[in-house]
């Protein structure tokens, strides 16, 4: 879903600014997230619904990246951190949502919720 998703809000985030993708990203996940033991008995559903959504972040945030430096450094920035941030997010989340999926299912929905709201702050912060 990821591979053939972003692209498509990558154009979509050309169109109408990638902030505001990000931002709409950041608050469909939140939303999502209050339903997560739904979406846990399908498991299809769920990874479909969270592929299609990391694919809205990616295709928003690489585009804001790119264009929040100066054009001397922009690629070496960007690609330092795009590269950090999916080492670190892809790494420790997923052990952080299996850990909290074996305490109580509900964590993971806990964690999402703070990580869009965070997201969602952060992108109110920036200017487009």
């Amino acid at each position: 879903a990821m591979m053939f998703a972003t692209p498509m809000f990558g154009k979509l985030a050309d169109k109408y600014g990638s902030l505001f993708s990000l931002k709409i990203a950041s608050l469909i996940l939140a939303f999502i997230s209050v339903f997560i033991r739904l979406f846990i008995v399908s498991n299809m559903l769920w990874y479909l619904a969270f592929g299609i959504l990391l694919a809205v972040g990616y295709g928003s945030l690489y585009g804001y990246i790119v264009l929040a430096f100066r054009v001397g450094v922009r690629a070496r920035i960007s690609c330092v951190l795009v590269n950090l941030v999916g080492a670190i997010c892809g790494g420790a989340v997923p052990l952080l949502a299996n850990t909290f999926a074996r305490i109580n299912v509900i964590y993971i929905a806990y964690m999402l919720i703070a990580a869009a709201l965070i997201t969602f702050m952060q992108a109110m912060m920036l200017e487009e």
